[in-house]
């Protein structure tokens, strides 16, 4: 995980593509959203934990000044959420060409 602010650009002109992703996205399906309350609010929120998601996808977390879980990348977790669709879509579809067997 990294400490660098960069803002979110997504165009290919400003990256070198290293290739593909080797995810199947389902490191996803551990996370367990939580309700919760910041500690200076009564107002309850839904949402993921950093601590919980540093465990399985640190790609996906912030790191504070001492290196511990701060914020999430929504980025990185909307990626990989593509990806669990993805392999989910290519599980679908090669049980439905086994039905039709």
């Amino acid at each position: 995980a990294s400490n660098e602010f960069r803002p979110l650009v997504s165009s290919r002109r400003f990256k070198d593509i290293q290739g593909p992703w080797e995810s199947n996205g389902k490191e996803l399906l551990t996370l367990i959203p939580q309700v919760f309350r910041y500690k200076d609010s009564a107002i309850p929120l839904i949402g993921l934990i950093a601590e919980d998601v540093h465990l399985v996808l640190p790609e996906a977390v912030n790191l504070d000044h001492e290196d511990h879980p701060y914020s999430l990348r929504f980025d990185v977790l909307l990626t990989s959420l593509l990806k669990l669709v993805q392999t989910q879509q290519q599980e679908i579809t090669a049980l439905q060409l086994a039905v039709l067997k």
